[in-house]
């Protein structure tokens, strides 16, 4: 009873206080992966290997590097400097030496150097320790229904061979494979806003897809071969070159001239001295 009031006692009821509920334990980092590890083409952030088996984990994504669009010759200087930061940024530098296993370009080599089959050998399926003759895994997925080509954009039995170290890609490197096709077809297709691909876009449809060396051979044959137009098109870059000093200073615009110029000099050397077009330099 409680205190009186009034010549009254005041019942006091008691009430329990109920507690909030304990807050969870912080969220622990991963710590990021060695600078060695990353720099040495080892494991890419986000794969863990145990033994010598890779599993995925959780990582940060590839970071997106900014497109440079090759809409024209007077870009593929900056292009070619672009794509191998981003193969050497996604920890793929060995991306112009890889060929498709048992692909069109394999064969080929392999027709002339048979010995590249010791290297790239067919390996059997091995499950708990016994070998399982070739094609048991094909029998099965058979039954599955599909037909057996499903088109150049689905082929999961594909495989890339280093030609540079001699052995199979890693699994691991795939999704970095994946981003530097990608970021070669948006360059070559050209902003969004654009009411048509670029001149170049149409090689994308000339390779197996993510073969990028396969498509950088055909970009390179392409724009490296001299022609008339080409020859043109640097003339026409030097000739034509406009001042805006609303966008640009002077300086700026004496190192594009510079610039056009010696595109048009390294396309010199490689024409005949009656077939060049030269610009005499004020001394």
């Amino acid at each position: 009873m409680g205190p009186k009031r009034d010549g009254r006692f005041i019942e006091v009821v008691e009430t329990e206080v109920k507690q909030p509920p304990p807050l969870p334990n912080p969220p622990v980092a991963i710590p990021a992966a060695p600078a060695a590890v990353v720099a040495g083409g080892g494991v890419l952030p986000g794969v863990i290997q145990s033994g010598s088996v890779p599993k995925y984990g959780v990582g940060p994504a590839l970071q997106d590097m900014p497109c440079v669009y090759l809409m024209d010759r007077s870009s593929w200087g900056d292009f070619k400097r672009a794509l191998n930061n981003c193969g050497l940024s996604w920890n793929l530098p060995d991306w112009m030496h890889t060929v498709v296993y048992k692909g069109k370009k394999y064969l080929e080599i392999e027709s002339q150097r048979p010995d590249l089959a010791l290297f790239f050998p067919e390996t059997n399926m091995v499950v708990e320790g016994k070998a399982v003759a070739p094609d048991t895994n094909q029998g099965f997925m058979d039954m599955l229904g599909f037909p057996k080509t499903m088109g150049e954009y689905i082929q999961p039995g594909m495989r890339y061979c280093n030609l540079n170290k001699l052995e199979f890609e890693p699994d691991h490197k795939l999704p970095a494979r994946q981003k530097l096709w990608s970021w070669i077809v948006v360059c070559l297709h050209g902003p969004k806003s654009a009411s048509q691909p670029g001149p170049f876009y149409y090689l994308t449809h000339q390779c197996v897809i993510y073969d990028i060396s396969i498509l950088f051979k055909r970009l390179w044959d392409v724009l490296e071969t001299v022609t008339i137009c080409s020859l043109d098109d640097e003339v026409y870059a030097v000739t034509h070159l406009e001042f805006n000093p609303a966008k640009e200073d002077l300086f700026t615009y004496i190192e594009e001239v510079r610039r056009a110029v010696r595109r048009l000099d390294d396309l010199n050397q490689r024409l005949p001295i009656d077939g060049r077009v030269v610009f005499t330099r004020p001394m």
